[in-house]
C-alpha cells in the first residue's frame, strides 16, 4: 500500500511517504492526517483544509460541503509523488473522508481518552471504474468544463458565495451589492453572481456552475420595486439546499415574511435604505456562525 501521511511540526504541515518499488502496481492509496487529542469531524477537516491552502496542495480539497464528499485529482497526485508515477491514474473522483478516534489511558487519572483523531482517504485503483459509471459524474457531465475554468478563476471556491435575488437595474440594488461585496471582501470571501463572468451559452448551465461552484449562498428578498417573489430565486434555493450548501438568507424589514416555501427559515434582516449599517452586524453574525470570517 502507499501511504501518504500528512503531519503537523510546529504548526507546519509536512509530508511522510511510504511507497516504492517494492509496492504492488496498482495497490491501494491511503491519505491520512492525524492530530493529538479529540476532535470533531468539521474541526479536523477545517484544519486539514487550512493546511493544504497554506502549503498551496489542489490535487485534494472539498467537492461541495467541507464534511461530504472531496474531490482528489488523481493525474496531479500521480505526478506529485515520484513513486506514483507509473500509476495509471488519470481520474477525478470524489471520496468521503473516513473519520477514526484512537483510544488511550490516562495515567495520571487511569481514565479512557482520545489521544489522537484522524482522517483517512483511501483509493483503491482497481475500484475506479466505479467512479466512471458514477451518475453523479454523467450528471454532472454538461459542468465540467465550466467548473474546470470556475476553480482556475476561484482557487478557493469554499470561500465564495454565490448571490441569489431579483436583478433589476436600480440605485438602491447595486448599492447593496457593493457593500455586500465590500464585507465579503474584508473577510477574504467572495461575492459572486451569475453575471459576473459566464462559464457557458446556455444560462442555467452557467448559473448551475456558480452554484456547484462556490461554498455557500446569498438569497436576498427586497421589496425596492415590488413585492412579487422572483422564481427564479426560488429555483436556485431550492437546487443550493439539494445540494446541502449553507444559505444565508436576507430579509428587507419592510417585507412581512418570507414566501410559503420558505417560512420557517432562520434570516437575518437588513434595511435597504442602509445597507452597510445593517450587513455589518446581521451578515457578519452569520458569517461567524459559519465559521467563515478571518
Amino acid at each position: 500500500m502507499y501511504v501518504i501521511q500528512f503531519k503537523l511540526f510546529a504548526g507546519r504541515l509536512e509530508v511522510d511517504t511510504i511507497g516504492g518499488d517494492y509496492v504492488p502496481k496498482g495497490s491501494p492509496i491511503l491519505i491520512i492526517f492525524t492530530l493529538s487529542k479529540e476532535h470533531t469531524k468539521f474541526s479536523i477537516l477545517k484544519e486539514f483544509r487550512k493546511h493544504l491552502e497554506i502549503k498551496g496542495i489542489e490535487w485534494i480539497k472539498p467537492h461541495e460541503n467541507l464534511t461530504e464528499e472531496w474531490i482528489i485529482d488523481l493525474e496531479t497526485l500521480r505526478t506529485s509523488f515520484n513513486f506514483l508515477k507509473r500509476e495509471d491514474l488519470y481520474e477525478k473522483i470524489l471520496l468521503e473522508p473516513i473519520f477514526e478516534k484512537k483510544e488511550g489511558i490516562d495515567y495520571i487519572t487511569e481514565k479512557p481518552l482520545i489521544k489522537e483523531t484522524s482522517l483517512k482517504f483511501k483509493i483503491n485503483p482497481n475500484e475506479l471504474v466505479i467512479f466512471k459509471q458514477n451518475k453523479q459524474e454523467d450528471y454532472l457531465s454538461d459542468l465540467r468544463d465550466p467548473l474546470t475554468k470556475f476553480y482556475k478563476d476561484h482557487r478557493q471556491n469554499n470561500k465564495c458565495a454565490f448571490l441569489m435575488m431579483k436583478y433589476e437595474d436600480s440605485p438602491l440594488q447595486s448599492k447593496i451589492v457593493q457593500q455586500l461585496r465590500i464585507l465579503f471582501k474584508k473577510n477574504g470571501l467572495e461575492l459572486l453572481r451569475a453575471d459576473d463572468r459566464y462559464y457557458s451559452d446556455d444560462l442555467l448551465t452557467n448559473i448551475r456552475t456558480y452554484m456547484h461552484g462556490c461554498g455557500f449562498g446569498v438569497a436576498i428578498f427586497d421589496r425596492i420595486n415590488s413585492e412579487e417573489f422572483n422564481p427564479n430565486v426560488s429555483l436556485e434555493i431550492g437546487y443550493m439546499m439539494a445540494l446541502k450548501k449553507p444559505i444565508l438568507f436576507l430579509k428587507d424589514i419592510t417585507l412581512k415574511s418570507l414566501q410559503t416555501d420558505l417560512v420557517g427559515k432562520l434570516y437575518e434582516e437588513f434595511d435597504f435604505q442602509n445597507p452597510k449599517k445593517s450587513f455589518d452586524k446581521s451578515v457578519s453574525k452569520w458569517l461567524k456562525q459559519h465559521d467563515l470570517l478571518t
